[in-house]
């Protein structure tokens, strides 16, 4: 029981009280120093009709102030270990908050790379996927959606009838995926001849075909 009655005391909602406290022992404290002085100097009228003699009354008053004194120091004491007591428990509290919040954050960490691999994952199947259809593509539509990367307007021209086109800097990357799509089985129906120009220049430390000449054939824009 008695410890119930400590552990409810020393609680750390009542943190607020003990400090309060505190702060009145402390006034009392130096109102009974204040009133030791005060009676050891003061005068006391030398009135005949007087119960007390002034030297008695000097030492009542300084007896009643050190009095409060010492109940002042007492109650600083008592009221100074139950805020030791308060600010423990609320640091330890404080500190399990802190250790679960720390907890709580490995895990998010955790899931968070485990979202980001899958992330990874997902974005490698989809460039799979992509990959694997622009393979299944026909043909025809890769070739046509490569000129249009380099040349927009290559189609419209070859749909009016112009078949020779020179296509300037094009990036050597380029030119290996044109190359890779010519090899391939009816690349002849689309394009007679591809013939390389001029130097392998540089640009922004990409080396890019400085003309590339291309013999294309109207079924491609059909």
């Amino acid at each position: 029981m008695i410890a119930s009655i400590l552990s409810s005391l020393a609680d750390p909602a009542s943190l607020w009280i003990w400090e309060l406290v505190e702060a009145t022992s402390i006034i009392i404290v130096g109102v009974g120093c204040w009133g030791e002085v005060w009676a050891e100097h003061h005068k006391f009228s030398d009135n005949p009709n007087d119960i007390l003699p002034t030297s008695r009354l000097n030492k009542l008053w300084e007896r009643r102030f050190w009095l409060m004194v010492v109940w002042g120091l007492g109650i600083e004491l008592f009221a100074f270990c139950f805020t030791l007591l308060a600010s423990n428990r609320e640091i330890q509290s404080l500190t399990r908050d802190n250790l679960a919040l720390q907890t709580k954050m490995a895990s998010m960490n955790v899931t968070l790379i485990q979202l980001a691999n899958q992330y990874d994952m997902s974005t490698n199947a989809l460039a799979e996927a992509k990959a694997r259809l622009e393979s299944v593509k026909p043909l025809k539509s890769r070739l046509a959606d490569w000129l249009n990367g380099c040349a927009p307007k290559i189609l419209e021209e070859l749909k009016s009838g112009q078949t020779h086109f020179i296509l300037n800097n094009v990036p050597e990357y380029k030119f290996t995926q044109l190359d890779a799509l010519l090899s391939e089985k009816g690349a002849k129906d689309f394009c007679s001849s591809v013939e390389r120009g001029g130097n392998t220049v540089f640009e922004a430390g990409i080396g890019q075909v400085e003309n590339l000449i291309i013999e294309l054939k109207p079924a491609l824009a059909q």
